[in-house]
């Protein structure tokens, strides 16, 4: 049963990051596609029904961490406290930015929350990218105490690749979602975006195995799937510089590859640590019918609200 929760845990933490991953993307690249009220607004637009509905996962994830995996829980957030905080500022920033940009009419007062969407979206990046490169160098030996030195090169290596492959990700569902300057910005930046997503993304390969403190198999899996992103990013571009579509799916990939990668390497410790069999059964009982149905409600969500959003578009937030 525990494989069946890694299972689970490795789709959520995945589809997170597939989903949440553009909308923080959107905020990244804000100043660089819209650089008018009225793009921006569009371009706001463009996220408006989703971004909510995306912020779920991450629920679900840390949900599945405190009832599966409860004394990894303890010593992953006691170990990453401080880039917890700064998440979670950066998260709050990031909707307040959206949230309010809209409820003000002068130009002063949206400038100020679309400062805060891209400085949240930003940090929320760097701040994941952070996490899983510490996450991937290894756990405290006990609940509640803090990693040492938690900005190391390989963890400023994972701030820059994480910020590069998301923003890469915004871009290609703005090439494909919005259909004014922003969408057409966006486009021409998803040609040449994949190629710093590229370059990091293949250090980051190189330097997986090293960071998890050895060579074994779960790891060298784990280089492998970043490895798999990499090349996913020279195929986004590719098909945007072909006039092609499709650039979404593999942005995408290269979006949940680093987190599915720390997922692989630690394989062996998430079993090793995993709740008792009786509360898996518990969870299985219990949440396992609402997992389908968060499942279905993104599914209703895209079929509901997907189509070319302009200018004329009336919008969520």
């Amino acid at each position: 049963m525990e494989i069946l929760w890694i299972a689970v845990f490795a789709v959520l933490v995945g589809g997170y990051f597939v989903l949440e991953g553009f909308t923080i993307g959107v905020g990244v690249l804000l100043p660089v596609v819209a650089r008018t009220e009225r793009e921006r607004a569009t371009a706001v637009a463009g996220i408006g029904p989703f971004f909510l509905g995306n912020e779920v996962w991450l629920v679900a994830v840390v949900g599945v961490l405190f009832g599966v995996f409860p004394e990894l829980e303890g010593r992953l957030l006691a170990g990453l406290y401080p880039v917890v905080v700064l998440f979670l500022v950066a998260w709050v920033l990031r909707s307040a930015g959206l949230w309010m940009r809209a409820r003000g009419e002068s130009a002063a007062w949206r400038a100020v929350w679309d400062t805060a969407i891209t400085a949240g979206s930003v940090l929320m990046a760097a701040m994941w990218g952070v996490a899983l490169a510490n996450a991937a160098a290894g756990l405290p030996a006990e609940p509640g105490t803090p990693m040492p030195g938690l900005l190391h090169p390989y963890a400023l290596l994972g701030a820059v690749t994480m910020v590069a492959v998301l923003a890469a990700h915004g871009a290609a569902f703005l090439a494909g979602r919005v259909a004014d300057t922003p969408g057409e910005r966006a486009a021409k930046l998803l040609v040449r975006l994949p190629m710093a997503a590229l370059a990091v993304l293949a250090v980051a390969a190189l330097g997986a195995p090293m960071a998890g403190g050895r060579v074994d198999l779960w790891w060298i899996g784990a280089g492998a799937i970043l490895m798999v992103a990499a090349l996913a990013t020279l195929r986004a571009a590719a098909l945007v510089r072909g006039g092609g579509g499709g650039a979404f799916g593999y942005t995408a990939v290269a979006a949940a590859a680093p987190a599915l990668a720390v997922v692989t390497g630690a394989l062996g410790v998430l079993q090793a640590h995993a709740a008792p069999q009786p509360t898996l059964l518990v969870l299985t009982l219990t949440a396992g019918p609402v997992l389908p149905l968060l499942a279905l409600a993104q599914v209703w969500l895209w079929r509901t609200f997907w189509g070319v959003v302009d200018r004329t578009t009336a919008s969520y937030l």
